[in-house]
């Protein structure tokens, strides 16, 4: 049974190695001369880079020699201490009332805390937000990355830092900013 884990550097060329039959030297050779920008300025290619990155990857070493029967995905779900996922990982439709009872938590304020549950109860004027709560499919999650260490580099790879303030409770906060404005 192959397996891709990309939890470290080490553990994706493992797995890829496995999954292609090949050694981690002529993995970490191809990769090392692949250089996607300049393909993609010299050429015009009607497919994403991760497509891209596969077919010269198989160009090279052959369709794999495994069927990929899991993969590991890194969820980057903050919760609350003593969390034990006995739901599992949910979507966004079924944790918004927990998060909105965490949020409602935090003001000591009670003017504070009255806004917020107004916010809750009446509708967060943040576009975002709107966009993610009306859409059970396609924002809702729960979302992962396949490359762990990627989590930790979000500002470099101009990702959004999923470490950071949870982006619900951000777009919560933005509506709350654009409600005290008005």
């Amino acid at each position: 049974m192959a397996v891709l884990d990309c939890e470290s550097l080490e553990t994706s060329l493992k797995s890829i190695c496995a999954i292609y039959g090949t050694t981690k030297p002529k993995v970490v050779r191809f990769l090392s001369r692949v250089d996607l920008e300049a393909e993609y300025e010299k050429k015009t290619i009607p497919k994403g880079c991760d497509d891209y990155l596969k077919d010269l990857f198989e160009s090279e070493f052959g369709t794999p020699i495994q069927r990929l029967e899991k993969v590991f995905w890194f969820h980057l779900t903050r919760v609350p201490a003593g969390t034990n996922f006995v739901e599992g990982l949910l979507p966004l439709h079924l944790a918004l009332d927990p998060i909105w009872r965490m949020v409602l938590s935090i003001p000591r304020n009670p003017t504070t805390r009255m806004n917020l549950d107004k916010l809750r109860k009446e509708g967060v004027p943040d576009d975002p937000y709107i966009s993610k709560v009306s859409s059970r499919t396609e924002l809702g999650g729960p979302c992962a990355m396949l490359i762990r260490e990627s989590a930790f580099h979000a500002t470099a790879m101009t990702n959004r830092d999923h470490l950071a303030l949870p982006e619900i409770v951000e777009d919560i906060c933005n509506g709350y900013r654009i409600l005290s404005r008005l």
